[in-house]
């Protein structure tokens, strides 16, 4: 799956549109639309005023800028979605493609994607888009695919600063469209390899840590790492107990790791062996680190399934 670069200056992702809208604010002052400064407010002014007072502009309103993804044709674990509206956006992954009990009829059950829950900020019902590709004469449209309809309860931010993989929830969210089919084609495809049902069940560290794990970046390229050991990594003494957490080492040091990788599903390789690990809820981009929580668990709370064909 190779994925267009996703819109952005160095490290922020802007639409044409907000760019616009700042660069005419910035315009609109500097010929002079707002008050100038030998404008005289209105009102009266007090005794001791002055006659050279002056009452300076105000500055500029800059529009903040809005995150887009990079567009795609179909939805599939690993695309690229935008979680949220306006300013509050957040340019995430889609992970593992699953089904689960629908909550107003029982004998029927909703499709979803797992994602990490910061991608809403912990929000149920925050809106969920893409950037929809279309034919080469139109530029990308963005159209909504879904919503949150699941955010693990508990804080998402680390107990130790700079060390994403303390956060002591484990912090996965899911997203649906509410119905049994969704505005875009749906694949079950995940890193490039065919869909498996297999999980790993739990963590052995001695065992993981011979497995050589996938993921995608932001682009779309895929990424591989490794397992680290927490007995072997003295960064990981505060990784907490009673979640089933693992953190990846990337193999290429020299390859950008960065936040809107939150919610890619990541697989691992054992015994040549493909399984299904977890999807990133944090990163660390000075040490090239990914925080993965295993989706074993959300599955059982949910009773949910991994769905391997579209």
């Amino acid at each position: 799956m190779r994925m267009p670069r996703i819109t952005r200056r160095p490290g922020r992702a802007y639409t044409a549109v907000s760019v616009v809208l700042a660069a005419a604010a910035v315009f609109s002052t500097a010929i002079g639309c707002g008050p100038a400064a030998t404008d005289k407010a209105s009102g009266t002014t007090s005794p001791s005023a002055k006659a050279t007072d002056s009452f300076a502009p105000a500055p500029p309103v800059i529009n903040a800028p809005i995150l887009t993804s990079a567009p795609v044709a179909r939805l599939q674990p690993g695309s690229p979605i935008m979680v949220g509206e306006g300013t509050a956006t957040m340019v995430c992954k889609a992970g593992f493609l699953i089904d689960y009990p629908d909550p107003n009829r029982a004998d029927q059950r909703l499709p979803g994607f797992i994602t990490a829950a910061q991608c809403s900020r912990g929000a149920t019902h925050a809106p969920v888009s893409v950037m929809r590709a279309q034919d080469a004469s139109q530029p990308p449209s963005r159209i909504q695919v879904g919503e949150i309809t699941y955010a693990a309860p508990g804080t998402e931010q680390p107990a130790v600063t700079n060390e994403p993989w303390t956060i002591p929830t484990s912090p996965l969210a899911v997203f649906g469209s509410g119905r049994q089919d969704w505005a875009l084609p749906v694949d079950a495809e995940i890193n490039n390899q065919t869909a498996t049902g297999a999980t790993v069940q739990e963590l052995v560290p001695a065992r993981l840590s011979r497995a050589s794990a996938t993921w995608s970046n932001v682009d779309g390229d895929i990424v591989t790492g490794r397992v680290l050991d927490p007995v072997e990594t003295p960064e990981l003494k505060n990784l907490p107990t009673g979640i089933a957490r693992v953190v990846l080492a990337a193999d290429d040091a020299n390859k950008p790791i960065e936040q809107w990788v939150l919610g890619s599903p990541v697989t691992v390789d054992i015994d040549n062996a493909i399984y299904n690990l977890g999807v990133i809820v944090g990163v660390d981009e000075t040490r090239h680190w990914v925080v993965v929580d295993l989706i074993n668990p959300l599955l059982t709370q949910l009773d949910a399934r991994l769905i391997t064909t579209a």
